[in-house]
């Protein structure tokens, strides 16, 4: 049903948060496949990929070619899905991201896509208003944050062409693309770091 994709760049520690989470959903069947899709890595992110039994790609250039390069290997589901490494999706995340993907494939609609809903593992007001940006960006511009993982059909990203390898920000560039009218913005949240440094994040 769904793969996933993950960008990484020296993100051996962080990696292992995400592909924790991923684990449930795998055993149910519903996660087919994990890509980790890596950009030059000088730590041990490929042995970590190859513990967890994911995919493990080499791309060189941009973050978009490497998302793409990562989407071009994710085979085996008819769902794709675009994880940050260190993004921990919360409880309940499969259930709604499944619900999503059989409601589309009932309606012919294998034109749409969704965003989690960002939530930040901080405290404060700052923490909670970022958030409150994202989901307004999210539902009224077609504009998630590089943060909030992406799921779209593997028909539909081809036909968009993929993320751009030129596009400064790839994630919101593709989203641009994908549309307001056919982009969902889900209840179901990821979790991330509030910082970049504590992601070890890569440059959207």
């Amino acid at each position: 049903m769904l793969s996933v994709i993950i960008p990484t760049l020296n993100n051996e520690r962080v990696l292992v948060r995400s592909l924790a989470a991923l684990v449930p959903a795998a055993t149910e069947g519903f996660v087919r496949q994990v890509v980790v899709v890596d950009r030059g890595s000088r730590d041990d992110t490929e042995k970590v990929a190859d513990v967890a039994g994911a995919d493990y790609v080499r791309a060189d250039g941009s973050l978009g070619a490497c998302l793409a390069a990562g989407a071009n290997e994710a085979t085996r589901g008819d769902w794709l899905l675009f994880l940050n490494p260190g993004s921990v999706p919360q409880p309940g995340w499969g259930e709604e991201l499944r619900i999503f993907t059989e409601r589309a494939r009932r309606n012919g609609r294998n034109d749409m896509a969704a965003v989690l809903s960002l939530t930040l593992d901080d405290y404060g007001w700052r923490a909670r208003f970022k958030e409150w940006r994202a989901a307004v960006n999210s539902r009224l511009l077609a504009a998630p944050f590089c943060e909030q993982p992406l799921v779209i059909s593997r028909e539909f990203y081809h036909t968009l062409g993929g993320h751009s390898d030129s596009a400064t920000a790839p994630q919101r560039e593709f989203a641009k693309r994908i549309g307001r009218r056919r982009l969902v913005l889900l209840r179901a949240a990821v979790a991330t770091p509030s910082r970049p440094d504590e992601a070890e994040a890569q440059a959207a």
